[in-house]
């Protein structure tokens, strides 16, 4: 099985579809991904590797977190604290339409 390693990542073989950023597939353009582009890309992951949907989930606002604190604007952080708390609260309660379970 071929390995290719994306945007820090290890895909392999093809296997998993790269991710799109913030945003269901197709309606990128309605959610901005600000400064979570990567745990947007993370929680995209998480979901089309059907790891546990509620995990992958907290895993999402974790890393949104950790975007906040790479921030080095104090006032982007303040705003950009109640967006993850929104992104997050979002994927929770409407992301089963999305997780991908056979």
């Amino acid at each position: 099985m071929q390995k290719t390693k994306s945007r820090g990542l290890v895909w392999l073989g093809g296997l998993l579809p790269e991710p799109n950023g913030c945003g269901p597939e197709g309606l990128q353009h309605l959610v901005p991904n600000f400064i979570f582009k990567p745990a947007c890309d993370l929680h995209d992951t998480l979901y089309y590797a059907q790891i546990d949907r509620k995990a992958s989930d907290w895993a999402f606002y974790m890393k949104m977190r950790d975007c906040i604190k790479k921030e080095r604007n104090p006032l982007k952080s303040l705003l950009f604290e109640p967006i993850a708390l929104l992104y997050y609260l979002v994927v929770a309660i409407g992301g089963r339409w999305f997780y991908k379970r056979d």
